[in-house]
């Protein structure tokens, strides 16, 4: 399992840098903070995106559209996107060989 999501991530990190080298992408839309305490036990435990866990927050649609713009257009403008997936596929669909 360890090495199914090193090779999966690592995958993710060789496109990224295709990726920077390619063509302009919209910019990557950032959650805004909105601090909430919880306090369990007697230990106070912020949380600053506890607000995102409720997805029909207006602000919580509009970030994961955004993520959704993001990611398309990486998925959209490299051919390498198919070598990738056809990768990682292969990868995480054989058998162990433990």
């Amino acid at each position: 399992m360890f090495r199914r999501t090193a090779l999966v991530a690592l995958a993710l990190l060789v496109a990224s840098y295709a990726w920077a080298a390619g063509p302009k992408s919209p910019n990557k839309p950032k959650a805004p903070k909105k601090t909430v305490v919880n306090t369990y036990w007697g230990q106070a435990v912020p949380d600053d995106y506890q607000y995102m866990e409720k997805a029909s927050d207006p602000a919580t649609s509009k970030w994961a559209e955004g993520q959704n713009r993001y990611t398309r257009s990486w998925l959209d403008h490299h051919s390498e996107r198919k070598s990738i997936l056809d990768r990682v596929v292969t990868l995480t669909h054989s058998e162990s060989p433990d």
